[in-house]
């Protein structure tokens, strides 16, 4: 969870908090689940979770409408740790638009959900690590998240949807 503490006008302290996760589920050809899970400041899961510093930077330039939203999903193969200087996945296989919607979590609306599922390449891969960014022309990425190694194997007709949440409190 990213904390960042600041004064309100009668000097009492707000937080302002990112916690963020992702929900994965490998399904076969025929929409069985072959292997599911849930990483993340969400789910108390935080080993290989991290919200970046661009990603910190970028949230307030979307924010300010100065960079585009965090709408696209990447998956990649390396298993490095997360470092706050990451700009990129450690070596990202591919990247799709992600569907957004917003959710509840304590406050109406207050997550922000991207969704997407991942299909239809070639081999089999051990997906390790995604990512969320934005599209500017130069994508800024928000945050790394290490899966602990889903195998897919496309080729069989797998299926990863990828749920990653970002929820401010």
């Amino acid at each position: 969870m990213q904390k960042r503490d600041k004064q309100n006008q009668d000097g009492q302290k707000q937080t302002l908090q990112l916690k963020h996760g992702v929900e994965f589920v490998l399904r076969d050809k025929d929409g069985n689940v072959r292997q599911e899970g849930k990483v993340g400041s969400l789910y108390d899961k935080q080993e290989g979770d991290l919200i970046v510093d661009v990603g910190i930077a970028g949230a307030a330039g979307a924010l300010g409408e100065i960079n585009t939203g965090f709408t696209d999903m990447a998956i990649g193969n390396d298993a490095t740790a997360p470092a706050a200087t990451d700009t990129a996945l450690a070596n990202e296989l591919h990247r799709e638009a992600a569907t957004m919607s917003q959710e509840t979590d304590t406050i109406t609306d207050d997550t922000i959900v991207a969704d997407r599922v991942f299909s239809g390449y070639l081999g089999i891969e051990s997906i390790e690590e995604l990512g969320s960014f934005n599209t500017d022309a130069t994508p800024i990425m928000l945050c790394r998240i290490l899966t602990g190694g889903v195998s897919c194997d496309w080729d069989a007709g797998d299926s990863l949807e990828l749920k990653v949440k970002v929820v401010i409190s």
